[in-house]
């Protein structure tokens, strides 16, 4: 039926895997979501409140109508690890990706912030690694990168 699993395909295999558009974005052709070309646009790393607050009040791209999007967010820790390919590190993202600016030269500053807090501690939030892809909990007053994405329906 349309809309559903079948219909959308998503998570199946694509190529090529990204498209750049062209307007400081990248859609990834296999999870439908729209990421920051350049992985450092604040280039101040923040704590996990901040990141929110910065990826949702972020303008970015084109619609194709002359207009920006402003409907960026911080991503779930799923979509964040959807990026990740353990077969490469530093970074740990598929290769002949577009992005830019990936933090990934060590630990400290290679986390990039979830918006998924942890269960049992809501001062504790996700970030994945682009070290090495890893995925980890920290508490969110710590400054940690920030990778806003959009839904690209």
């Amino acid at each position: 039926m349309t809309g559903d699993d079948g219909d959308l395909q998503k998570g199946v295999a694509t190529s090529p895997r990204f498209t750049d558009n062209g307007d400081q974005t990248v859609t990834d052709n296999l999870t439908g979501l729209m990421w920051a070309k350049d992985a450092n646009l604040n280039t101040v790393r923040m704590n996990w409140a901040n990141a929110i607050t910065f990826a949702n009040n972020l303008t970015l791209g084109s619609d194709g109508s002359g207009a920006s999007y402003t409907d960026w967010r911080l991503p779930n820790a799923n979509e964040l690890a959807s990026l990740i390919d353990r077969s490469n590190s530093k970074p740990a993202l598929p290769t002949g990706h577009p992005f830019t600016n990936v933090q990934c030269t060590n630990a400290e500053t290679g986390f990039y912030w979830s918006s998924t807090t942890y269960a049992w501690n809501e001062t504790i939030a996700w970030m994945v690694s682009m070290e090495f892809g890893d995925v980890y909990y920290y508490s969110n007053y710590v400054a940690y990168s920030v990778w806003p994405v959009r839904s690209d329906n």
